[in-house]
């Protein structure tokens, strides 16, 4: 594939003049004269013009002679033509050589061309350059001709505008559009639909009491928080609930061995609501009684700035056993302050109840599984939302919500992330996808994704060396993506020379432009190529 990066001078390309031309004091001198394919390039410090002239049997007599002469202007006094290209009648050609041999050689003109009859057929190219001056920058390019028949009668005749406006060239964009085979994967069957639901409720009980009330303070929230866990897979008739697992904590004021008698109660108090609540068999219910918690206290002091002593009040814990006198070590910090902060805002987070429910679903059909993506998207597997999408097109946006929703429920599954880091190579977002690949490196699965947000980075040769492991390794799109990196390899080599060109130019050039950022730096997922296509 040929990368099209042109240093050319913006210009209105004139193309064959069939329809009127912007013509001044024109007359029979343009019959059956055309021109076309005008263009004007900026090479370095130099203005090339070029252009085709057409004769459609142009009356030309013997001793006739036709002048064109491009001139550059600006319309503001300035001027400067370029060399003139002569077409002579057969005597008078004869007559123009005869003078340049007297004139030592004199060969200014571009071009001298002779005609054999009086009607003069053929194409005249044309192609000369002149030195670049600030003000030909927006100058139009136009051709003027001097017209001379019998005798030595001359008509010279303002000529017709060929190139409408010459501007200083910009810096190559690198055009090349393609979009690469991107390589999903297919998670593995799970043998037994394991999931459980968790959570914490904070609920209230009376001093030293273990007895459960709704009514108090927010203890109904708390308690339909359970409620809510347990239904969500009560509700689904193919579940099967294994088992609910209670751990009571309390908080460290008084006695350890009272705190973990209370706990134990309160534990207990919870799995007789809850087999009540929901008519379960209380022994399906494991509860136990932890007694303080020490090990939340000490997390929540690590994120709590608010309180005098943190550090000192955090080795304690750490450092000194419950039984060599921690609670008065802490009782005694900051003159009591630290503990009656901690009293008042850190032992309420310690009273609380978590729970877990673990249960087990079977397979689901297509038809079902679709219905639960929208409802209740936790009881499909990472197998079953991968085929789910792959019910849509490869690449459509059903196909890319599906994995998206497998990735949010299954963050640490392995093929659930790297068909995520498919996803962003498709939507162009390389760095998410890089964040999750450069975990996969040594993974098989991620060296056809790795290769493409290589060639994206015009890291090529890296590019490489991932697309040949992953085609070793059996991917079947990595070998059309060695084939596009090939076409790649060549665009970028063509598009450095057209930047060196532009650099040389932009050195010499008197009032250079200022420099555009890099184009280069454009993800290639964001063009697109007819041809190619996601897997």
């Amino acid at each position: 594939m040929k990368m099209k990066i042109l240093l050319y001078i913006s210009l209105a390309v004139c193309a064959i003049f069939i329809c009127p031309l912007e013509t001044y004091g024109q007359n029979d001198a343009w019959s059956d004269l055309l021109v076309k394919d005008a263009l004007a390039k900026l090479e370095r410090d130099q203005v090339t013009v070029k252009f085709d002239v057409v004769l459609n049997n142009y009356l030309l007599p013997s001793n006739g002679q036709l002048v064109l002469t491009p001139v550059i202007m600006d319309g503001k006094g300035n001027e400067a033509a370029l060399p003139e290209m002569i077409v002579n009648g057969r005597r008078r050609d004869n007559i123009y050589r005869r003078m340049l041999r007297l004139r030592k050689g004199d060969t200014s003109p571009y071009r001298v061309v002779r005609v054999q009859s009086r009607r003069a057929k053929g194409s005249i190219g044309y192609n000369s350059q002149i030195a670049f001056e600030r003000w030909m920058n927006g100058a139009s390019v136009y051709l003027q001709i001097d017209l001379c028949g019998c005798g030595n009668e001359s008509i010279d005749i303002t000529g017709i505008k060929i190139i409408n406006k010459i501007t200083s060239p910009k810096a190559p964009v690198f055009d090349f559009a393609y979009k690469p085979y991107v390589s999903f994967v297919h998670p593995p069957k799970e043998e037994t639909k394991k999931r459980e639901e968790v959570g914490s409720a904070y609920i209230i009980y009376h001093t030293g009491q273990s007895v459960i009330r709704p009514e108090l303070f927010s203890n109904s929230a708390e308690l339909s928080k359970i409620a809510a866990s347990i239904s969500y897979v009560k509700e689904e008739p193919q579940a099967r609930i294994m088992s609910i697992t209670i751990d009571a904590f309390s908080s460290p004021e008084g006695s350890f061995q009272s705190n973990l008698a209370l706990s134990k109660r309160r534990a207990e108090s919870l799995r007789e609501y809850i087999a009540r609540q929901f008519g379960m068999s209380p022994n399906l219910i494991r509860a136990t009684g932890r007694g303080e918690d020490w090990e939340g206290l000490a997390k929540l002091l690590e994120t709590d700035y608010g309180i005098e002593e943190r550090m000192e009040a955090l080795r304690i814990i750490r450092e000194v056993d419950v039984f060599s006198g921690r609670e008065k070590l802490l009782m005694d910090l900051a003159g009591g302050r630290a503990y009656r902060y901690m009293l008042e805002k850190l032992f309420p987070r310690l009273r609380r109840s978590d729970y877990r429910v673990e249960y087990t679903i079977p397979e689901f059909t297509i038809e079902r599984g679709k219905e639960l993506l929208a409802t209740r998207p936790g009881l499909l597997s990472a197998e079953e939302l991968y085929i789910i999408a792959n019910t849509y097109e490869k690449g459509s946006d059903d196909f890319l919500k599906v994995l998206d929703v497998a990735a949010s429920q299954y963050p640490e599954n392995a093929e659930a992330r790297l068909n995520a880091a498919a996803v962003c190579l498709l939507r162009g977002e390389t760095e998410k996808a890089d964040e999750i690949l450069s975990g996969y490196t040594d993974n098989p699965q991620a060296w056809n994704n790795l290769g493409v947000l290589m060639m994206g980075r015009r890291r090529l040769d890296e590019a490489e060396n991932y697309l040949n492991r992953a085609r070793t390794a059996g991917v079947e799109e990595a070998a059309h993506n060695l084939d596009l990196l090939e076409e790649l390899k060549d665009a970028v080599v063509e598009f450095d020379s057209a930047r060196d060109e532009y650099d040389q130019y932009r050195q010499k050039s008197p009032r250079p432009e200022p420099l555009e950022s890099d184009p280069s730096s454009a993800p290639a997922q964001r063009q697109t190529r007819s041809r190619s296509r996601s897997r």
